[in-house]
């Protein structure tokens, strides 16, 4: 377990080391400011169907016997990031779904998949954005492997 979250810690930092590459170069391309940030990730689950039926049964509070072989259900929680006189409201989308998966080159399998969306709001303070932009991407990276836990956790229950 110590080596893992080393390893998560390794690679979380080998990609915000890039996010800020990116960053920097979209700054000499973009210069009128940004209006808004996004740090998605999409994490597939390989599950057997009796498992993927008992989500559905976890997430959907189902007591008819339903079986679909599509699902989908979604959630947004609304945070605020803060520091000093600056602050910005952060949407926390998360989305699981049942569906199909093709991998390149493989026969397509049967998974639940993790989409996450960490973003701002539309329409916030430049100024804010500009000074919060490393906060943000730390913060939401944080928040994506925190929920990216929690969700494996409870679908290995």
């Amino acid at each position: 377990e110590p080596y893992r979250r080393q390893r998560q810690m390794c690679i979380r930092d080998s990609f915000m080391e890039k996010m800020k590459k990116v960053v920097d170069a979209l700054k000499c391309i973009y210069i009128e400011g940004y209006i808004r940030y996004a740090l998605c990730a999409t994490i597939m689950f390989e599950v057997d169907s009796d498992n993927l039926n008992k989500a559905y049964e976890l997430f959907m509070k189902n007591d008819k016997g339903e079986s679909p072989i599509e699902w989908s259900i979604r959630k947004v929680l609304r945070t605020r990031l803060v520091e000093a006189e600056y602050a910005v409201d952060i949407n926390n989308v998360y989305t699981v779904s049942r569906g199909m998966f093709q991998r390149p080159e493989m026969l397509p399998i049967d998974a639940l998949i993790l989409e996450q969306d960490i973003n701002t709001v539309m329409g916030a303070d430049i100024n804010s954005l500009s000074y919060l932009q490393k906060s943000f991407f730390v913060e939401a990276a944080k928040k994506i492997e925190e929920s990216s836990d929690e969700y494996l956790e409870f679908f290995n229950r």
